[in-house]
């Protein structure tokens, strides 16, 4: 694996539109790599997206991961507050408990904080409710990155029910993914070693 000498993306705040759309690719090409040979990352989270002054991006943290049998999973693992509803309540899952995951991660990544309260306690709190997720969508810092298009994506990632997740399929061809195709390495590049430079990490 390639030295990963940036560390990791939650530490540079909030990321800029077209950092944040080269930032997706990599990720998600890591993501299919490991659903496209059943494992289910489970602790999808900015802190697991390794980043280097090349402008390359890697998922990290495997500690968790399982290989699927016949695509599902029971154990409770991973940080609580990217978990996806099901795993929360102790239900059967899939891969699709990672893409509710990666929707929570893209949405902190865009606006540069947590885009829900994580002072969260009980199950009760922990299981993120569909009219807050209609309220971060709404949000109008989030609707205009991307030309409008993260927003279809995040929401796409954010639905409590998990057939209605988007699935490799969809993600793979999604509007904002595409409009970021091939990833540009160089924009990473640069917006990781300005923010060195300018000791501005995590601003």
């Amino acid at each position: 694996m390639e030295l990963m000498d940036a560390l990791s993306l939650d530490i540079y705040g909030k990321l800029q539109p077209l950092v944040l759309g080269a930032c997706v690719v990599g990720i998600v090409d890591g993501l299919i790599y490991l659903w496209n040979n059943l494992i289910i990352h489970r602790d999808i989270k900015p802190s697991n997206f390794l980043v280097n002054s090349n402008g390359e991006v890697k998922l990290a943290d495997f500690g968790v991961s399982k290989q699927m049998s016949q695509s599902i999973a029971w154990s409770y693992v991973g940080t609580k507050i990217y978990m996806a509803p099901e795993r929360i309540y102790g239900e059967v899952y899939n891969m699709t408990s990672d893409i509710w995951s990666l929707g929570i991660s893209l949405a902190e990544m865009a606006l540069g904080r947590f885009p829900f309260e994580k002072e969260l306690k009980t199950k009760e709190y922990l299981i993120i409710r569909q009219e807050h997720i209609s309220n971060l969508i709404l949000e109008k810092e989030l609707k205009i990155i991307g030309n409008g298009f993260v927003d279809e994506l995040i929401n796409g990632c954010l639905m409590i029910i998990p057939k209605q997740r988007l699935n490799l399929k969809e993600l793979t061809s999604n509007k904002f993914l595409l409009a970021h195709r091939p990833m540009n390495k160089n924009i990473v590049s640069e917006f990781i070693k300005e923010k060195q430079k300018n000791n501005n990490i995590g601003k």
